[in-house]
């Protein structure tokens, strides 16, 4: 497919922040009669699910501290359970055994889960949590666990399958994804909002600008020339970088999965 001249909604990145986006906006503007589908168009510069989306552990979880961040999930776990198949989601629960340090914390998560109407179980103390996991694996053997959070929704979902099945989605709505293009450059309005993406294979004018690069924000961050440190909350005197990496490895395993089988099959 050829780099369109002009875009509507322009999205840079084919993970799973810039696909979803492009299949539900696709989907919203058809189904309100605001645009078409064709109007969603999404440039990677290598490949589908290429970056962190394609490495993710693929947990798909409510285990959240802030209350936004719980009821977003919640959302999104609706949308995870609407086409397995095609999200390649496993709906198993999901389950954190934890140390006393953290005992607090799960039971925080587990009272706000009551009051919004997620279902999960609190299991405190020791003896009561090494019951709790024999009666779901007989073979138990963990010691001096305090706390469990076992959440009856969520489960896993294998990653690059998923966002596999995000761009199919996406394309069922009309919207185009293009591989091959890499950003180089913005250009701005007057007004400061970026009007036309600069790429290796041509410039392109857009109306609206969706940047969805996961860890290369840093690099898009720089090229539209904005602040690259922020007032540290702990001592506002002073000033503290906007992007700080960590080396996380992630990953998955595939194994029969009859292998840990729960007691009740």
């Amino acid at each position: 497919m050829s780099l369109p001249k002009k875009v509507e909604y322009l999205i840079i990145g084919a993970g799973v922040h810039g696909l979803s986006t492009g299949y539900h906006l696709a989907k919203y503007l058809k189904e309100k009669g605001m645009g078409k589908g064709s109007d969603v168009v999404v440039i990677e510069k290598s490949s589908i699910a290429a970056g962190a989306s394609g490495v993710a552990c693929g947990n798909v979880r409510c285990n959240y501290y802030q209350e936004p961040m719980t009821r977003l999930m919640m959302h999104c776990m609706d949308i995870w359970e609407s086409d397995a198949d095609y999200f390649a989601y496993n709906s198993v629960g999901y389950l954190t055994a934890s140390f006393a340090p953290m005992r607090e914390g799960l039971e925080e998560i587990w009272q706000r889960h009551q009051r919004l109407g997620y279902p999960s179980t609190l299991v405190v103390g020791e003896k009561e949590v090494k019951k709790y996991m024999q009666n779901v694996f007989w073979d138990w053997q963990a010691e001096k666990l305090e706390a469990v959070l076992h959440e009856h929704r969520g489960g896993h979902a294998w990653s690059r399958q998923a966002i596999h099945g995000l761009a199919i989605k996406a394309e069922r709505e009309d919207a185009q994804l293009i591989v091959g293009p890499t950003v180089t450059g913005f250009q701005c309005g007057t007004d400061g909002s970026v009007n036309v993406v600069e790429t290796d294979m041509g410039d392109i004018e857009v109306g609206h600008l969706i940047v969805a690069v996961g860890p290369w924000i840093k690099k898009m961050w720089g090229m539209l020339d904005l602040p690259t440190e922020v007032k540290d909350p702990r001592n506002p005197g002073r000033m503290t970088p906007l992007w700080r990496y960590l080396a996380l490895q992630e990953g998955e395993i595939d194994i029969n999965p009859h292998t840990h089988i729960t007691n009740d099959g």
